[in-house]
C-alpha cells in the first residue's frame, strides 16, 4: 500500500514537472518568435516600378541578416501614386505598424509621411530626395542626401566641365522635377533656357526644336527614366547633338534598353556607394547568389541599407517603442555603403568620410553600362 502512493507520488512530481518545464519552455518560445512588422510601401508595379524592384531585391537580403528580434516586411505597391500609397498606409496602420520603409518617390512620400509623423511612426526613406521631406518631422530620416545637394553636385560639374555651353533646363512637371529645376535655374542665376513638361507626355520634338533653334547645347533633364528615354530617342531623330545630362531619378537599366544607343554619353548625377567596403562586398555576394550572378544596382543597395538601419534601431529598443527607436537612431552612427554615417537634426544623411561634394557623384552610359565618369574612357 505503502509503495503504491509513493509511486502515485513520484507519478505527480513527475508530471507536475513536465507540465511546469513545457510551459517555461513555451513561453520562451513565445517571446522568441515575437515578429516586429515593418511596412514596405514602395512602387513594385507602374511608371517606375524599377525603383520598387530594385529596392525590394535589397530588402529582401537585408531581412534574413540582422539578428535579435524577427522581422516581417509587409510590402505594398504604392504604384508611385498618392491614393494607392494612402490606401496601402491605411492598411498598415489597421494592422498595428508602426514601422515604415519607403516611397521610392518624393510625391508619395510627402503624402505617407506627415501621417505617418502623425501616428507617431517611424519612417525610413529608402532614395526619394524631395528637399522638404526634411520639414516632415523627427520621425523621417532619409538615407539619400536631399535634391539640393544633388543640384548643386551637378551645377559644378557643368560648370568645371562644360564652361562654354549655352544651358537649358527640360523639367518634368511634378515635385521632384520642379524642385531640382528650381534650385539648377536659381544656381545659373536664371540665365538658363527653360521647359517644362507634363506627367504621362510621350512626345518632346516640339520643344527639343525650340531648344535647338535657341542653340542650347547642353540640356539638363530632371525627371525620371522613361520619359528621358524617350526625349534621348526623339532627340536623335531630329540631329539634336546636344549634351544631356539627367538626375537620380533617371538612373535605370530600362533608360539604356529603351533609348539604346541614344543613350551613350548620357550623363546623369547618382548617390555613391564604396564597393570595396566589407558591407558592400558581403552584400554583393549574397545577391549574386540569389539574382542569378546579376550585380545589384545602387537602388537595391539604398534598400539593403535601410532595411538594416532600421532593423538595427528597432533591435535596440527593450521595450519596442517609436521613442526608443528614434532616439537611437538620432544619436548613432551606422556602418552604410559609403562608410560610416549619422542623421542630423532633421534626418538628413551625414556622410562626413566622403570628400566633400560627393554626396552625389556622376555615372555616364559608356557602352550600354552605367559607369562612373572618372573612371570612364575618354
Amino acid at each position: 500500500m505503502i509503495k503504491k502512493i509513493w509511486v502515485g507520488i513520484v507519478v505527480v512530481i513527475i508530471v507536475v514537472i513536465t507540465i511546469v518545464t513545457i510551459a517555461i519552455f513555451s513561453h520562451g518560445r513565445k517571446e522568441d518568435t515575437t515578429v516586429i512588422n515593418i511596412g514596405v510601401i514602395i512602387p513594385l508595379t507602374g511608371e517606375v516600378a524599377t525603383y520598387g524592384q530594385s529596392l525590394r531585391r535589397g530588402l529582401e537580403l537585408a531581412s534574413g541578416s540582422e539578428k535579435g528580434k524577427n522581422f516581417d516586411f509587409i510590402y505594398e505597391d504604392s504604384m508611385a501614386n498618392k491614393r494607392t500609397a494612402i490606401n496601402a498606409l491605411e492598411k498598415l496602420f489597421f494592422s498595428k505598424v508602426k514601422y515604415f520603409i519607403g516611397d521610392a518617390t518624393s510625391s508619395v512620400t510627402y503624402e505617407i509621411g506627415p501621417r505617418i509623423q502623425a501616428k507617431n511612426g517611424v519612417l525610413m526613406v529608402p532614395i526619394a530626395t524631395g528637399d522638404r521631406i526634411k520639414c516632415i518631422g523627427e520621425n523621417i530620416f532619409m538615407i539619400s542626401p536631399r535634391n539640393e545637394k544633388q543640384t548643386h553636385r551637378i551645377v559644378n560639374f557643368i560648370k568645371n566641365n562644360f564652361d562654354d555651353k549655352k544651358i537649358g533646363c527640360l523639367f518634368k512637371q511634378n515635385d521632384y522635377g520642379v524642385n531640382i529645376a528650381h534650385t539648377f535655374l536659381k544656381l545659373f542665376k536664371n540665365e538658363t533656357y527653360s521647359q517644362a513638361y507634363q506627367e504621362g507626355q510621350n512626345d518632346f520634338r516640339s520643344l527639343l526644336l525650340k531648344f535647338k533653334n535657341e542653340a542650347v547645347n547642353l540640356v539638363f533633364l530632371p525627371g525620371n527614366y522613361i520619359e528621358t528615354a524617350t526625349i534621348l530617342k526623339q532627340a536623335r531623330q531630329i540631329n539634336y547633338n546636344a549634351v544631356f545630362i539627367g538626375t537620380d531619378g533617371t538612373y535605370s537599366p530600362k533608360l539604356i534598353e529603351s533609348a539604346r544607343e541614344a543613350s551613350e554619353g548620357f550623363l546623369l548625377t547618382m548617390m555613391p556607394v564604396d564597393y570595396q567596403s566589407k558591407i558592400y562586398l558581403e552584400f554583393e555576394k549574397q545577391y549574386l547568389k540569389k539574382n542569378n550572378n546579376t550585380k545589384p544596382d545602387i537602388f537595391a543597395c539604398y534598400g539593403y541599407e535601410s532595411g538594416l538601419i532600421m532593423m538595427e534601431a528597432i533591435n535596440s529598443s527593450s521595450s519596442n517603442t517609436t521613442k526608443e527607436v528614434i532616439e537611437y537612431l538620432q544619436s548613432n552612427e551606422f556602418n552604410s555603403l559609403t562608410g560610416m554615417m549619422h542623421f542630423e537634426n532633421e534626418g538628413d544623411p551625414n556622410r562626413p568620410g566622403w570628400e566633400a561634394n560627393r554626396d552625389y557623384i556622376v555615372y555616364v552610359v559608356q557602352d550600354g553600362k552605367f559607369i562612373p565618369y572618372d573612371l570612364a574612357v575618354n
